[in-house]
């Protein structure tokens, strides 16, 4: 499971968490986390699962990477 303080991504980019060989389904509360995120690079992981529909609160969001 990723385990994120919200408070982390205030702003629209968030610190890298791609390449990090993390785990698991990607929770649902970050949608409503992160209302104004842009761009969110996840790649290089292993999460699986689908999007979490919560993830639709990003409404700003123009790029999400996750190959």
């Amino acid at each position: 499971m990723l385990i994120l303080n919200p408070c982390m991504f205030m702003q629209h980019r968030p610190p890298p968490i791609s390449e990090n060989n993390l785990s698991g389904t990607l929770p649902p509360e970050l949608g409503a986390a992160w209302p104004a995120m842009e761009d969110l690079e996840l790649s290089t992981n292993a999460f699986t699962g689908p999007l979490p529909k919560e993830w639709s609160k990003m409404a700003r969001l123009k790029t999400l990477q996750l190959k």
